[in-house]
């Protein structure tokens, strides 16, 4: 049987195993990870699973974004106005 791990914690130099739990789901011991092999849109929890979700939804964002921007600037012949919206939006907080 193949082992399931973790894909953030480390132990002896491979990802660490994860423990099986009652519901056929698997946990890391370490830092709360689970996943459920069997379950394809299971979404784990966790606070690394979290933060990383939130981390590409904001990337996603800028992307849409940056190019919406640029078409709106190619097709208004207003190319010199681009530097001007991202300076505005790291401004805002927002990294590009």
């Amino acid at each position: 049987m193949a082992h399931v791990r973790c894909p953030y914690c480390i132990h002896e130099q491979q990802f660490r195993p994860m423990i099986q739990v009652k519901d056929g789901s698997y946990e890391c011991e370490t830092c709360d990870h689970m996943t459920s092999p069997g379950m394809p849109t299971f979404k784990c929890n966790c606070k690394k699973c979290v933060t990383w979700r939130r981390d590409i939804a904001n990337q996603d964002w800028i992307l849409l974004h940056y190019w919406t921007v640029h078409i709106q600037a190619w097709v208004n012949g207003t190319i010199p106005m681009i530097l001007e919206s991202f300076q505005a939006g790291a401004r805002e907080g927002y990294e590009i």
